[in-house]
């Protein structure tokens, strides 16, 4: 589990520094009732409404909420290939380890089980000269 646990921290850590995101000029803005607007430089690209009507052109509308696109860069590709198969393999090792259905009293009989074999066992050994 300790290892499955390791796996995940380092593969985050590798994503998390294989990343790089940043602001961009373009600028997508939704509003419920007022529509959607792609937009770059303050300009609209295109307008969509809710009665499907399509505008080309034409200055960036002003609603509320609007916020650039984020660009996100991958820097160290090899970061992130082995931040990912890290993941995996900790997810995996997480559900390897996950114990079966047994109860403790279950779990409890089966030792004293085994524990009494080798008890017998070990008396057959000793008795033969």
């Amino acid at each position: 589990m300790r290892a499955a646990l390791l796996c995940n921290l380092v593969g985050a850590a590798l994503l998390f520094y294989s990343f790089q995101a940043t602001s961009s000029n373009v600028k997508i803005i939704t509003a419920p009732h007022e529509g959607t607007a792609l937009c770059a430089y303050g300009n609209s690209i295109f307008d969509i409404f809710p009665t499907k009507k399509w505008i080309i052109g034409g200055p960036c509308p002003d609603w509320k909420d609007a916020r650039p696109a984020a660009i996100v860069n991958l820097d160290e590709p090899w970061l992130a290939s082995i931040g990912l198969l890290l993941l995996l393999g900790g997810f995996l090792l997480q559900l390897l380890a996950i114990p079966g259905p047994k109860t403790t009293a279950q779990l409890r009989a089966d030792l004293k089980r085994v524990q009494a074999e080798e008890k017998a066992r070990r008396q057959k050994t000793k008795v033969k000269p």
